[in-house]
């Protein structure tokens, strides 16, 4: 069986990698950096992103493309 493509509400919960800079007005996720989809709205997703190693900042990132996002499989998902 064809497993079906993925919807936009699916991706709620799951836990991805950003595969290129993201940004907002606070500040720069590098690409490799993880995080959840928290929440979508009109096609793009809010993502919260990690506590940073060395300042601890976490950033929330809203409108991030599905292309600038990773599916990480085998993860469980620390924000959530």
């Amino acid at each position: 069986m064809k497993p079906r493509k993925m919807l936009k509400k699916d991706w709620i919960g799951v836990r991805v990698k950003a595969v290129k800079p993201v940004s907002n007005g606070y500040g720069t996720v590098k690409a490799g950096t993880y995080g959840v989809v928290t929440s979508t709205h009109q096609g793009k997703f809010y993502v919260t992103f990690d506590l940073c190693s060395h300042c601890g900042f976490q950033l929330r990132v809203s409108g991030v493309s599905e292309g600038s996002l990773e599916l990480v499989k085998g993860e469980a998902t620390p924000l959530v």
